[in-house]
């Protein structure tokens, strides 16, 4: 699918703020919320002097990635964009779901906290830094502008609550770096369903993959049994960063696929098989095998 014209502007639209949607980000495996399925970005306060534009066709912030940018040439890095999209696809107790929301890389650095903050941190630390860098209070030349920096911070994130943490540095067994173009080819494989429901919506969530220069990923698998089915989970998280002009986005993969053993004669009692998704250390049981049987091991 690709747009007739370049990149225009509607002025008079009402641009939605990152913590309208992110307010309701749904937790993996539920239901997606109906607001989130548009493209949106941090908002910039009404003193800000730049107006960001907002692609008419998808709704992104920065440019249009389905027309060619007006005014920008081939070598010129493109403007930095923000996309939110959520696609989920269910049969009976599979589902499979992606989500793509701006992760604001350079507003979690204007605060100067981690993206794990709660709202009271946020908002502990926005004032704190206001009053630090008030002009009225700090002559330093570059006070104007951090205030406005801390500003902007605090009105993209004060309704964030943890919903855009990546806990990288948490789960090192877990951690995968990979390109674009890689990342790209597993979350396709993990969420051919739920692309499927919206091709031009997947089209915009394959190019924000895509063009990231580097995508750092968290891959979590379990299987269990339980009744004759056969549960397997995959979830992938990833922060993925396109350098060149500073794009940089939460992808979420949630992949769930329920399906009969062969064989089974019954067994009621639910065994894990393998499970590296869970994200505490709790123990887990394993089971040499319910297909004939209920001895776990």
């Amino acid at each position: 699918v690709a747009a007739s014209s370049s990149f225009c502007t509607a002025p008079s639209a009402r641009r939605p703020v990152l913590g309208d949607t992110l307010a309701a980000m749904p937790e993996l495996g539920s239901p997606a919320p109906a607001a989130a399925s548009g493209a949106t970005g941090g908002a910039p306060s009404a003193n800000s002097p730049v107006e960001e534009r907002i692609c008419p066709l998808t709704g992104a912030v920065g440019y249009c990635p389905m027309a060619k940018p007006r005014g920008y040439k081939e070598d010129q890095p493109k403007p930095e964009l923000k996309v939110m999209f959520v696609l989920v696809w269910e049969e009976g107790d599979s589902k499979v779901s992606i989500g793509v929301y701006p992760h604001m890389n350079k507003h979690w650095a204007a605060l100067e906290i981690p993206d794990t903050s709660s709202k009271a941190e946020i908002k502990a630390q926005y004032r704190k830094l206001s009053v630090k860098f008030h002009p009225d209070k700090n002559p330093d030349e570059s006070a104007k502008e951090r205030f406005q920096q801390v500003n902007d911070a605090h009105h993209t994130l004060k309704d964030v609550d943890g919903s855009l943490a990546f806990p990288w540095d948490a789960h090192p067994d877990k951690q995968h770096v990979l390109s674009g173009l890689e990342a790209l080819r597993k979350f396709g494989a993990l969420g051919s369903e739920a692309a499927g429901t919206d091709p031009i919506k997947a089209q915009m969530m394959q190019h924000v993959v895509k063009e990231s220069s580097e995508c750092k990923v968290l891959i979590y698998e379990s299987e269990s049994i339980k009744s004759g089915l056969l549960t397997k989970v995959t979830q992938a998280d990833a922060l993925c960063v396109d350098h060149r002009n500073g794009s940089n986005h939460l992808v979420k993969v949630y992949r769930r696929i329920v399906s009969p053993v062969d064989g089974h004669v019954g067994c009621d009692e639910e065994f894990v098989l393998r499970d590296d998704a869970t994200r505490d250390e709790e123990p887990v049981r394993t089971a040499a095998c319910c297909l004939f049987n209920c001895a776990s091991v």
